[in-house]
């Protein structure tokens, strides 16, 4: 199935969130069709509902993300996604964790 591809994003990290048993993209736009985001802003997605990891494409329910890289989940509480939503990157938070 071929999906319009809605946004390129670099610098891809996957936030897990185990209590919603949910992930997430977290990177930095380079294009937005939807006119959500601006180049270079950053941005967290709905939650993720399929990998296409050959094609580098992810898909949430009304999104599809063309991403520079499939990483390894961090995983983070509820309320430290709504900080990232807020505007911490997820190094920050994982430093303060330390």
């Amino acid at each position: 199935m071929n999906y319009q591809t809605t946004s390129v994003i670099k610098n891809v990290d996957f936030i897990f969130v185990p209590e919603l048993d949910e992930r997430f993209i977290y990177g930095t736009v380079i294009k937005d069709v939807l006119g959500r985001w601006q180049p270079n802003d950053w941005m967290v997605s709905s939650p993720i509902r399929h990998i296409d990891v050959d094609k580098l494409i992810v898909r949430t329910l009304n999104s599809s993300y063309h991403i520079d890289r499939i990483t390894v989940d961090i995983p983070m509480t509820f309320e430290q996604l709504l900080m990232v939503r807020n505007g911490i990157p997820p190094t920050v938070i994982l430093k303060e964790m330390k």
